[in-house]
């Protein structure tokens, strides 16, 4: 789910693309991005791909089950596509006819991705406000029968 759909209710066609930017991350990776995994510390999908770009280590995050059958070159593509699709504004994502171009079309050209919102630190949660946060309170309710 997009930033700006989960903070604030705002859908856009720009939405879409951060979907498609967490499944193509997810395809290549064969994880899947609510699970927290341990690097240097926990990292969730989005936050591992960024760290282990910006560390020069983007193949790691390749599932062991696709690397007989990739090229490199293509998955770091991939990888850098998914990246660009999950940036925090949704003005710096790419549209998804730009996307469709960028993975068919192996000599266009693909700008650097800014960090993710998920990532931590990547943005001031304190500009949100409290109205986007709600607590959840679970009530249980016994039904018997007559």
């Amino acid at each position: 789910m997009s930033p700006e759909y989960s903070n604030g209710g705002i859908f856009s066609i720009k939405s879409d693309v951060f979907s498609f930017g967490v499944l193509l991350l997810e395809i290549v990776s064969g994880k899947k991005n609510r699970i927290y995994y341990k690097y240097k510390e926990d990292l969730n999908l989005l936050e591992l791909a960024w760290t282990l770009c910006k560390e020069g280590q983007t193949l790691n995050l390749l599932d062991e089950s696709l690397s007989s059958s990739c090229l490199a070159p293509q998955v770091l593509r991939f990888i850098q596509i998914g990246l660009l699709c999950v940036q925090d504004k949704a003005y710096d994502r790419p549209t998804m006819s730009d996307v469709f171009l960028m993975l068919s079309n192996e000599s266009s050209f693909i700008k650097d991705a800014k960090r993710p919102r998920f990532c931590n630190g990547s943005s001031d949660t304190s500009t949100l406000g409290q109205a986007y946060f709600t607590n959840n309170v679970v009530t249980l309710t016994k039904l018997d029968g007559r």
